[in-house]
Parts: structure tokens; sequence; C-alpha cells
């Protein structure tokens, strides 16, 4: 799974079949209540674009290569759904 989301133009490039929907909001995705309050705490109010797209397909164990711009939040994608390994 690739995740193109460092121009101004969206794209993204999907294989593998079964893709999750991208989260609408933080409340709808299943990331643990303990990792939802610290999201809550450092003031995320909704998803980024590839926070809606990347957390879902890793919270499955896939693949993914996400591209974003500096500062869109896209580190704490990947932390999101590594830590929900850990809790």
């Amino acid at each position: 799974m690739c995740l193109n989301f460092a121009s101004s133009c969206i794209s993204n490039v999907c294989a593998g079949g079964s893709i999750p929907h991208p989260l609408r909001s933080w409340e709808e995705s299943s990331i643990p209540p303990q990792i939802l309050e610290i999201i809550e705490k450092v003031g995320y109010k909704e998803p980024s674009p590839i926070q809606r797209q990347a957390i879902p397909i890793g919270l499955q164990n896939r693949d993914i290569i996400g591209i974003a711009e500096t500062g869109d939040a896209s580190s704490c994608s990947f932390v999101t759904f590594c830590s929900d390994k850990v809790v």
C-alpha cells in the first residue's frame, strides 16, 4: 500500500484487496481508549488525510508506505498503530 499526500493532488496507490475505509473521526476507530485519551490531550481534533488512510491499514497489520508533507501529523499515524500493539 502506498499513500501519497505530498502534493496538492492526493493520490493513493492501493493493492492487496480488502482495503479498509478511511477514518471519519477518532471515535469510530478501533484505537484503544488509552491512546484516544492521549490523542485528545495532544489536541488532534480530527484525523489528518494521511491519518485517516494509514491508521486503519496499520491496525490490520498490513504493510504501508505513506508520503506526506512535513508537519501533517503523519508520524502520529505510525506511532498510533504501533502503540496499539504495546497497550
